[in-house]
């Protein structure tokens, strides 16, 4: 493996280069808000630069991404927050896809190599609406919007969730390197922000980090604890009145406590 140059004039603010082989997809740069070369992966000889993507504008330039490509990812995602890497097998991703085995094979060489790619895929969505907390914005509409947006994601990938949680208890294996890297950046820049409003009188005195900490835990265990939730319970986030209860209650917590407002917190 070797480490790539960094084509820094083709990459904009807050985007990152995905390289692939045989159309396989593999992140390898992530560049900080002044386009500074912030932190790399390693990438395997041979792979291609073939699009980038923007995180705050959750756009994606597709030049070589098939559908069926898109149709594995989403199959092999659902099996793998099943069983995990160890317990999924091509075999059950091929059926869960409703292909060949040698198919499958065509876009991916291995089990290891579509496992990364599921979870660029996986980071993708879940880097993105951090990305979107800017300090122009006010308090309450900046984090109310981040916490709507986890709600959703919870809602509608509670696979990416789980997979992205068994890879953290696994001791985060493929992920140690972006988790230290692009992710910290991200969260110590975001903690940035939320410390300016702080300073300047709009939110009651927090810690940052643990706030931040605390709407992933709040809005992802909807996701992760879905079967503790539907037992306990006897709803989950599909039913509209209980995913509203669950986020107005978030909301009142994490969002409504901390705004000042004339003096005092709303």
């Amino acid at each position: 493996m070797v480490k790539p140059s960094a084509p820094k004039k083709h990459l904009s603010h807050n985007s990152c280069a995905i390289y692939a082989k045989n159309k396989v997809l593999f992140l390898v740069w992530i560049y900080d808000s002044a386009s500074r070369f912030c932190y790399d992966t390693y990438t395997f000889i041979g792979y291609e630069p073939i699009m980038t993507v923007t995180i705050k504008k959750q756009t994606i330039a597709k030049s070589s991404i098939s559908k069926k490509q898109q149709l594995i990812i989403q199959a092999a995602l659902k099996v793998f927050s099943l069983y995990g890497l160890t317990g999924a097998s091509m075999e059950q991703i091929s059926q869960e896809a409703d292909m060949s085995k040698s198919n499958l094979f065509y876009y991916f060489d291995s089990k290891d190599e579509l496992y990364t790619a599921v979870l660029s895929h996986v980071l993708t969505e879940w880097l993105a609406p951090l990305n979107d907390i800017q300090l122009e914005q006010e308090p309450a509409q900046a984090l109310s919007h981040y916490i709507d947006v986890k709600y959703q994601l919870s809602k509608k990938m509670p696979e990416a969730s789980k997979l992205y949680a068994l890879e953290i208890i696994q001791g985060a294996p493929h992920l140690t390197k972006i988790l230290k890297g692009p992710l910290k950046a991200l969260v110590k820049e975001k903690v940035a922000v939320i410390d300016a409003w702080i300073a300047a009188g709009k939110l009651k005195p927090i810690s940052a980090m643990h706030l931040i900490f605390h709407i992933w835990a709040v809005t992802q265990h909807y996701s992760d604890f879905a079967t503790q939730v539907e037992a306990v319970s006897g709803k989950s986030l599909s039913n509209k009145v209980f995913a509203q209860d669950a986020k107005a209650t978030t909301l009142q917590l994490l969002v409504e406590s901390l705004v000042i407002k004339d003096g005092t917190a709303v």
